[in-house]
C-alpha cells in the first residue's frame, strides 16, 4: 500500500528537466519493489529559495495504475535541506554540492561529487504556461512512498548537454 506525504512539494524558482535517455532493462531496476515504465530517465535540477540548488534524478515507473517517477538518486546542499526532504517527505537524499549558473538563457548546474554537469540553453524567448502534477516515489519496506509535487510555470523550449565522467551514478542507475 503506498504512503501520501501530507502535504506535497512545491519548488517555486527554476527547474531544468532533462531526458536522458532509456531508463529500463538494467540490474537497478530488476532490484526494487516499483516496475519499471518505459521512457527516458530524467534529470530535474532545481534552484529554489527553500530548498537552494539540488538535482533528483529519476525514471518512469508505477505504483499500481499510477504512473509516477521513482526517485534513484537526490542531492541537496546541507543538512537541514536533507532532513527537509528526508524526514518531510520521505525522499532518500544525501549532502553534496551542487551550483546553478544563470547566465541569460543559459543555465549550468554542476554536482561535482557526481562529475555531473548540465549546460542548457534556451534558444527562444517564447515561453508557455505549464500546470501540472507529478508524483515522485521512493520504495519503503512498508510500500513506497508518494510525494505530490507541482509544477507550474513558464516552459522554455532548450537544447541541454549532460556530462558525467566515468564513475558517476548517472550510468548505473539507468538515467
Amino acid at each position: 500500500m503506498p504512503v501520501n506525504t501530507e502535504a506535497g512539494l512545491t519548488i517555486r524558482g527554476e527547474v531544468l528537466v532533462v531526458a536522458v535517455g532509456p531508463a529500463v532493462g538494467d540490474a537497478d531496476a530488476r532490484s526494487m519493489a516499483l516496475p519499471a515504465l518505459p521512457g527516458p530517465g530524467l534529470l530535474l535540477a532545481f534552484h529554489d529559495a527553500d530548498v537552494g540548488a539540488g538535482l533528483i534524478m529519476a525514471r518512469p515507473a508505477r505504483v499500481g495504475l499510477r504512473p509516477v517517477l521513482w526517485v534513484t538518486a537526490a542531492v541537496v546542499g546541507d543538512h537541514d535541506k536533507r532532513a527537509r526532504l528526508q524526514g518531510g517527505y520521505g525522499l532518500s537524499t544525501e549532502v553534496g554540492r551542487v551550483s546553478w549558473v544563470a547566465d541569460g538563457r543559459e543555465r549550468r548546474v554542476v554536482w561535482p561529487d557526481r562529475s555531473l554537469t548540465i549546460t542548457a540553453r534556451s534558444s527562444r524567448r517564447v515561453a508557455v504556461p505549464v500546470a501540472m502534477r507529478v508524483h515522485l516515489a521512493q520504495p519503503r519496506a512498508g510500500g513506497p512512498v508518494l510525494l505530490p509535487v507541482w509544477l507550474a510555470g513558464l516552459v522554455r523550449p532548450a537544447s541541454a548537454t549532460v556530462e558525467a565522467e566515468g564513475g558517476s551514478r548517472l550510468a548505473t542507475v539507468g538515467c
